[in-house]
């Protein structure tokens, strides 16, 4: 919690001030779970509950990302839903998905938990 002096009249005794809300990221995404298809995957998550403890005051939008060792994760889009259809894949590849959450201000959960898809 933040407080602001508002300029008000200096004869006036009481304490002028307004209340902002402090600004936290969203909570980290869970649930996700992976559906394999030919080439491409189906990716869904449980989303998160409106609200201080969950998507926050603010929420813009899911990260999802892409890793095919586990360790360098790279951005493959971003959406508001909480399910995506990534393609085209590679077959004979492992790729790994994780999730953050992000909102308007610009702050991001940290990342959930990895899925690996065989």
């Amino acid at each position: 919690t933040s407080f602001v002096d508002t300029g008000a009249d200096a004869s006036d005794p009481r304490p002028q001030a307004f209340v902002k809300p402090l600004n936290l990221p969203p909570a980290v995404p869970s649930g996700l779970t992976t559906l394999n298809g030919v080439k491409r995957v189906k990716l869904s998550w449980t989303d998160l509950p409106a609200g201080l403890g969950g998507k926050g005051l603010d929420f813009a939008h899911y990260n999802i990302l892409r890793s095919t060792d586990n360790a360098q994760f790279v951005h493959v889009t971003s959406q508001t839903a909480f399910f995506y259809t990534d393609r085209p894949l590679r077959a004979e590849a492992t790729f790994y998905f994780r999730l953050t959450a992000r909102d308007s201000e610009g702050l991001e959960s940290a990342p959930s938990v990895p899925v690996a898809l065989p």
